[in-house]
């Protein structure tokens, strides 16, 4: 509707989706994130946020890339598995909830802000599902 404001929080996106994850849990911080993936069997040096999928056993590898493909808003390289593909991938490993709402909330707040600063690379959000 035109003229009319409407606020946008994570609530709003997880109730419009139905993805019924308010109560679940944020992921842990990265170091402890990380060293869940050295006990899976992750096979490199860990430095900075970014880690890469090629250093997974198969079956990691291929997980990481189906959810690359789908929700990645990378263009380029999809072998670097960003910190918040990492916390989904290690909820879905230790079979914990994901508050999936907040990834697309802060993504909207990360390009209004780029938008603010006069940035004009934003990334637009598309799930390719």
């Amino acid at each position: 509707m035109k003229g009319v404001d409407v606020q946008i929080t994570s609530q709003l996106i997880s109730t419009t989706f139905t993805l019924n994850d308010e109560t679940s849990t944020i992921p842990s911080q990265k170091t402890e994130v990380q060293n869940e993936f050295i006990k899976k069997g992750y096979d490199a040096q860990m430095v900075g946020a970014t880690i890469f999928k090629s250093n997974f056993p198969p079956e990691m590898k291929s997980f990481f890339h189906i959810l690359l493909i789908c929700l990645s808003t990378k263009t380029t390289s999809f072998n670097e598995l960003p910190l918040k593909t990492q916390y989904l991938g290690i909820c879905y490993f230790e079979n914990a909830n994901y508050q999936l709402s907040q990834t697309p909330f802060l993504d909207m707040v990360g390009n209004v802000k780029a938008r603010k600063r006069g940035t004009t690379k934003i990334f637009l959000m598309y799930p390719r599902l």
